[in-house]
């Protein structure tokens, strides 16, 4: 029987921490990065796996070598972001964080991150286009919160006039409350000046015009030309002069293929580019040289649903930046000052039991996708499917476990979705049949993004909470002979009938911080901890995959010949090593003595790999097993963590 909750999101609920299934610990988050703005600095960090974590705690200091540090928030951040706002001009602030769980137990700090107010970056993507065709010079900044539009902006870009030709000028939802004057677009010069009405400062990140040109029709394939910034001007409030780095350079490419939205590089934009843009947003699939200029459309360094929302519209012919040739103040084509609240339910079921968890949106208007995290304790239930709602049947969706306990959804369409308080999702479950009466675990909204129709994240101008669930177990099961797991935790550790596994497994790297461009080592050992006639009975496979600093799962086929290669699939083919007999022959020595095994599994060049930390993961089960049956482990998850710095 599957179990639907009648009633509406409990939009306040409790949560006491189960008595049979004890928490881990509480891992420190990851991916801390901080960007200023004119007078504030903006933090970002990649959210936490556990369905445990209550939020984050931030912290502050002014001198690196200070010992004081200030907390900065008064109760747990529930979002991945935050803005300190208010700081005076030229301040050089240093931030760590941590992650805390219902029981006000503390991760520990991350390492410190640092910005300074008034720095700013601007930046523009290469871009490609054919002879006659009309593209697209997206210009970009990192965080524009603060910038005094009031005050004035200008930006002068270089260009070459023999192989594109200035057409024209287009707004986005950052600059759409702007007047845009171009100043001239002669002898490869485009001057570009903006100016807001009194009061009016920026907000947002990423795209903040496009330049539109159409290139030669005698241009030749494969010729380049060079974009440059030649100047920048942005004021503060006080019309204090902003640092702008703007050393960025764009190359545009004569070429049919990998142009913007096209990200299977056929040469056209379609569904097709749009469900890249879900697998790329997943982290099933990594970006690979021209995928982040043809897929990032609203330039904030990355591929999420907002992109996969323009690659819709671009593919069905409607614009992807507002008033389209109009260089006057504008409308967002949505509210401001609103509430949209995602919500997950408070249910009660019995061990064993189907249940429907349905993800509600109180105030459902104004958006056109969203991207969700959902942390789950895998010792209380196992996500089997989600699914589309009447609400949502038009709409591009896809998930994925991106790691056991931690579940992402995308989706996206071109049209706005209308709706006072909406089911946006199903989240089909089973909950564990060994699970104790009077247990109770939370669904963690871990990560809510919603994005508008021009790519703009409507958290810039309205409000975006969330109300995590809540699954209490209703009544006892008989014991399962199969092994339990007992803490969430991103590597699951699981109970077995022995005190130890019957292989202990270990993962380590040549060096913890690498640059782009070095080769990578991976080495492993397997350390049997059974007899010998055990281990001739029993068949195995090893599991081996990477998470990446967004969050994304690439699983090594160790039997692919091209011996580098991830694969986005999740299949019982994909294993390393494979062993068709009993793993005893894999221990044997030449002797016939069994003892603990060791080498390199890989070496790879990491290429342009994007900055942040990486983590290997490997498991042994019995053959034929899924990863994510932890009932099939014969050895604990190793794990090694290596950092990528540019």
């Amino acid at each position: 029987m599957t179990k639907t909750p009648t009633n509406t999101p409990t939009l306040t609920p409790t949560f006491e921490p189960t008595v049979t299934v004890i928490p881990g610990e509480v891992s420190v988050p990851k991916g801390l990065k901080a960007t200023a703005g004119a007078d504030s600095i903006k933090l970002k960090w990649a959210p936490n796996p556990e369905s445990f974590l209550k939020g984050y705690n931030l912290y502050k200091k002014e001198r690196i070598d200070s010992s004081l540090i200030d907390k900065i928030n008064a109760d747990p951040v529930q979002r991945t972001d935050y803005i300190d706002q208010g700081l005076a001009f030229g301040k050089l602030c240093y931030y760590r964080i941590t992650a805390v769980d219902v029981s006000g137990r503390e991760s520990p700090m991350t390492n410190p991150v640092w910005a300074k107010t008034g720095s700013l970056r601007m930046w523009m993507p290469d871009y490609r286009g054919k002879p006659g065709d009309d593209v697209s010079l997206r210009i970009n900044i990192e965080n524009c919160m603060g910038i005094a539009a009031d005050k004035g902006i200008n930006i002068d870009i270089t260009y070459d006039p023999e192989m594109i030709i200035y057409t024209g000028l287009e707004k986005t939802a950052i600059t759409n409350d702007l007047y845009m004057v171009l100043d001239s677009a002669e002898g490869g010069h485009v001057r570009v000046s903006a100016l807001g009405a009194p009061g009016t400062r920026l907000r947002g990140e990423g795209h903040m015009f496009d330049l539109k040109f159409r290139v030669s029709g005698s241009a030749s394939y494969g010729a380049q030309s060079r974009n440059s910034f030649n100047g920048v001007e942005m004021y503060d409030s006080s019309e204090r002069l902003l640092n702008i780095d703007y050393s960025d350079e764009a190359t545009f490419t004569v070429a049919a293929d990998y142009i913007r939205g096209d990200l299977n590089g056929d040469g056209a934009f379609n569904t097709s580019d749009a469900a890249l843009a879900m697998q790329i947003s997943l982290g099933d699939m990594q970006p690979e040289g021209p995928h982040m200029d043809a897929g990032d459309i609203n330039g904030d360094g990355e591929i999420d649903s907002a992109d996969v929302v323009s690659i819709m519209r671009l593919a069905v012919g409607l614009p992807i930046n507002p008033l389209e040739n109009n260089l006057m103040p504008g409308t967002r084509g949505m509210s401001t000052g609103g509430q949209h609240t995602i919500a997950l339910p408070e249910i009660t079921a019995s061990p064993g039991e189907s249940v429907t968890l349905p993800l509600e949106a109180i105030n459902a208007d104004g958006f056109y996708g969203a991207d969700i995290y959902v942390n789950y304790d895998p010792a209380v239930l196992t996500p089997l499917d989600v699914v589309s709602t009447a609400f949502t049947q038009s709409c591009g969706m896809r998930f994925i476990i991106m790691r056991e306990g931690v579940l992402k959804i995308t989706l996206g369409q071109d049209k706005e979705l209308l709706g006072a308080s909406e089911k946006l999702l199903e989240m089909k479950a089973e909950i564990r049949a060994d699970i104790e009466e009077g247990a109770q675990t939370r669904l963690k909204l871990a990560y809510v993004k919603l994005c508008g129709q021009y790519g703009e994240d409507i958290s810039w101008w309205e409000n975006v909470s969330t109300v995590d669930g809540i699954v209490k177990i209703s009544s006892a099961a008989a014991p399962s002979p199969t092994p339990v797991i007992t803490a969430p935790s991103p590597t699951p550790v699981i109970t077995t009938p022995s005190p130890t596994p019957v292989i202990t497994a270990r993962l380590w790297t040549d060096k913890a911080v690498y640059r782009s461009g070095d080769v990578h080592m991976l080495y492993y050992s397997l350390e049997p901890n059974a007899p010998e006639d055990l281990l001739a009975s029993i068949k195995a496979d090893c599991y081996l995959w990477l998470v990446t600093p967004g969050g994304g799962m690439f699983w090594y086929d160790g039997g692919n010949k091209r011996r580098n290669r991830f694969s986005s699939h999740v299949a019982p083919a994909l294993r390393y090593p494979k062993v068709s007999y009993g793993i005893a022959g894999f221990f044997r020595d030449s002797d016939g003595s069994i003892s603990r095994k060791e080498g390199s599994i890989l070496k790879m060049p990491l290429g342009q790999y994007p900055q942040g930390i990486y983590t290997w993961y490997a498991v042994v089960v019995l053959s034929g097993s899924s990863p994510f049956d932890a009932s099939s482990y014969l050895s604990n998850i190793a794990n090694a963590e290596f950092e990528v710095i540019w």
